[in-house]
């Protein structure tokens, strides 16, 4: 039993979910938080040698959390957050060698987690999230210009005619989500859903890279911002339903973040 006490079990590889019960998304909800509470604190002015020990702290809860997905995007994401942002150049070295021994020390320290995390290059060869996509991909097919509709993947992914999708996990195609924002929405919603939502990545992401390279007294905030960005929308991995209730509003956050600072960043 954890803290909280709930009973730890076998299901989901073993994972660890705090205060949210039989809802395996601790990990999911720190690392796609941290960065927005990090704007937070930036912006009330806490010294940037404290943000550095809650990122590193944030990093070690959420792979004890045992959630693959998001270990990996707040890892990396901490990575790009330690390399761009304006600290001193040894400080920077310190924070990377640290963060790194420090993920790599925990990993091998549990033989739970390290089974967990090195199975994940088999992961990319077959597994069910792969015929959720796939699935998705063929019900985007039946309905190209508008979709299915949202939240329609879990009545339709048990369609007779999707039995023939390029999985071994074909009898596990089914969920209540595909996964995967980008096949979700390109499912549910189609090209004319996609090809908005696609925009609308690409001009968020155009306005960070002109910012990244003009003199601006908010780059942290930028780059925190940024960061957050890339946890959310990074495409090569699995999310939560963007449609659904506590996994959708990340990103409404975020877009309220983002365009509520772009004024501000472009001064």
């Amino acid at each position: 039993f954890d803290i909280f006490g709930n009973e730890i079990d076998t299901s989901h590889g073993r994972r660890l979910s705090g205060p949210f019960g039989d809802e395996k998304v601790a990990g999911a909800f720190i690392s796609k938080f941290l960065f927005i509470s990090l704007i937070y604190l930036y912006i009330k002015k806490v010294k940037f040698r404290y943000i550095v020990p809650l990122i590193i702290i944030a990093i070690v809860t959420v792979i004890l959390t045992n959630e693959r997905s998001a270990s990996i995007m707040i890892f990396t994401a901490s990575l790009i957050f330690f390399v761009l942002c304006r600290y001193k150049l040894q400080n920077k070295i310190i924070l990377l060698i640290i963060t790194i021994f420090s993920f790599l020390m925990l990993i091998n320290s549990n033989s739970n987690l390290k089974s967990h995390y090195t199975h994940i290059f088999k992961y990319f060869e077959d597994s069910h999230h792969k015929a959720h996509y796939l699935t998705s991909y063929e019900i985007f097919k039946d309905n190209k210009f508008f979709g299915s509709g949202m939240k329609t993947f879990r009545y339709l992914c048990n369609d007779d005619k999707y039995e023939n999708i390029d999985s071994i996990f074909v009898n596990d195609r089914c969920s209540t989500h595909t996964h995967n924002i980008y096949f979700e929405i390109l499912s549910e919603t189609g090209l004319i859903g996609i090809l908005f939502f696609v925009s609308t990545i690409f001009f968020i992401l155009y306005n960070f890279i002109r910012n990244f390279f003009i003199k601006n007294e908010s780059y942290n905030e930028i780059l925190m911002l940024f960061c957050c960005f890339y946890t959310l929308f990074w495409p090569l991995q699995t999310t939560g339903s963007i449609f659904s209730t506590w996994n959708g509003i990340f990103y409404w956050i975020f877009f309220a973040l983002f365009f509520s600072f772009r004024e501000k960043f472009n001064n």
